[in-house]
């Protein structure tokens, strides 16, 4: 008798806070049956039973076709993110070719071998030596006279192009006789002992008039 009193305490309080969860009671919670008994037992059996009995595999299998299903379709935006970047950086890469190409400055293929010449000119004026001096001087000649031919200016050779020109024509025209007469002196005369001093004054006379004609980087 005691039990079942304690029972039906247990079962009253348990009704009291589901009702006052859901606003009534509900019988199918009842933790008693008919006789006043205990249904504890009979939950937990229930309970297991129905964890027993649960498709693990199919909720597995399902869990598993979601993944698979939002994997497929984050590679599908990711594919699609790339190509439109990638297409982005074509048409920029077009539109910087076309700027590069229309450039009144742009040089053309090959051009800048003056640049690279030109650098080992200066590398030997550098030098200690004074042989490549020697070098130095002979080799900013022939790039100039290259540079004038490539510009159409008449003549046949180097000294015929620089009298042919006119004042205007350079404004370093001077000068450069200056320097093509130590590049004679130094070319037909092995022994001739050049300074430093007239060396380097003939390169910068070379460089200048090669600005002038609008090479060098």
């Amino acid at each position: 008798m005691a039990d079942n009193l304690s029972n039906q305490a247990i079962n009253d309080l348990a009704q009291q806070s589901i009702s006052k969860l859901y606003g009534h009671t509900l019988d199918r919670f009842s933790l008693l049956d008919a006789n006043g008994n205990s249904r504890l037992a009979d939950i937990g059996a229930t309970v297991a039973s129905r964890a027993k009995d649960f498709d693990y595999k199919g909720a597995l299998s399902t869990v598993r076709d979601i993944g698979i299903g939002l994997s497929v379709l984050l590679a599908a935006i990711l594919v699609v993110a790339l190509l439109k970047i990638d297409r982005y950086w074509n048409e920029r890469l077009a539109i910087l070719r076309k700027t590069v190409t229309a450039s009144p400055e742009a040089k053309k293929p090959g051009e800048d071998i003056f640049d690279a010449r030109w650098q080992e000119v200066r590398e030997h004026i550098k030098s200690t030596n004074a042989a490549e001096w020697r070098f130095a001087v002979i080799e900013a000649d022939k790039i100039l006279d290259d540079l004038l031919k490539k510009a159409k200016y008449p003549g046949d050779t180097f000294g015929e192009r620089l009298m042919l020109m006119q004042p205007g024509d350079l404004a370093t025209l001077d000068n450069l006789w200056s320097a093509h007469k130590l590049r004679n002196t130094i070319a037909h005369n092995p022994d001739y002992q050049v300074s430093y001093a007239e060396a380097r004054e003939a390169i910068e006379n070379y460089e200048k008039a090669i600005r002038e004609l609008g090479e060098l980087g």
